[in-house]
């Protein structure tokens, strides 16, 4: 299993290719993430329904596939509820995400199998 996470970049961080813009921050793919520790790892998981609608490949984290319509509106609104549970809450931040679409590997192979199994 791989484990890659969406996490945010330090501001004033030099833009890579593969970086997204969202809610007024950068956004970077990490990993793969020794899934041995994975218990040390304070991430989001989130779930949302695909549809029929897609975009096309590369245009969101440089996906090497064809991603949901709904992933990049699903990412934002979780980033969002996110950083104002945080606000509320005066906790630490947990500012990983994980979502199918762009965390789970990209092509075809062992490594891609292995994680949509578990």
């Amino acid at each position: 299993m791989e484990l890659n996470l969406i996490v945010p970049i330090d501001p004033g961080a030099e833009k890579q290719q593969g970086d997204e813009e969202i809610n007024g921050r950068l956004w970077r793919v990490t990993g793969p993430h020794d899934p041995k520790h994975i218990k040390n790892h304070k991430f989001h998981c989130i779930s949302y329904v695909w549809g029929p609608g897609v975009e096309e490949k590369g245009s969101f984290f440089d996906c090497k596939r064809q991603i949901s319509d709904k992933t990049r509106p699903a990412l934002e609104a979780a980033i969002k509820a996110a950083e104002a549970v945080q606000a509320e809450s005066k906790r630490g931040k947990g500012e990983a995400f994980w979502i199918d679409a762009i965390c789970i590997p990209q092509l075809e192979g062992y490594a891609r199998h292995a994680t949509l199994e578990r």
